[in-house]
């Protein structure tokens, strides 16, 4: 023998098991082949920003406390460049420290914002800190190529 089934064909019961009812969904938001969260690109940015921001900040800030900049007694090759301008090496502590906050405020307002003005502030100063041999050539370089190249990935569509 079978138990009884018992059949409960109540409205409220329909709802529940073919989910009409009218509480949102607990599903993932879809999200456009524009904007990705973790895309790599953004990765990519993230770290070169604060590697090369980061640094800029600290080592213009030792330069500031002590005098002399982090690691050698010499400035590095980009010295020459300073130099060349009239500028002491010595006396641009104020200068990285700038631009350093520059390139953290920078790659902040890109992540946050995906905006066309924040993708140019980044392009702009990546190309402010090409100068910066060779460290800062290499991730300003780089900062520069996955800028233009994921440009459409990186910048949201203009509201419609």
């Amino acid at each position: 023998m079978h138990p009884a089934r018992v059949v409960d064909n109540s409205p409220a019961m329909v709802r529940l098991l073919t989910r009409q009812d009218s509480t949102p969904s607990m599903k993932r938001p879809e999200t456009s082949g524009h904007y990705a969260p973790l895309m790599p690109a953004r990765l990519i940015l993230t770290v070169l920003a604060l590697v090369t921001g980061g640094y800029q900040v600290m080592d213009g800030i030792h330069v500031l406390a002590t005098g002399v900049y982090m690691g050698s007694a010499t400035p590095g090759p980009w010295r020459h460049v300073i130099h060349a301008t009239g500028i002491d090496p010595l006396d641009f502590g104020p200068g990285f420290v700038a631009l350093g906050v520059c390139w953290l405020v920078g790659i902040a307002l890109l992540l946050s914002t995906s905006s066309r003005r924040a993708w140019w502030a980044l392009l702009i100063i990546a190309v402010l800190t090409v100068w910066y041999l060779p460290v800062g050539t290499f991730t300003a370089l780089a900062t520069i190529f996955v800028l233009l190249a994921a440009r459409e990935k990186l910048i949201s569509p203009p509201p419609s």
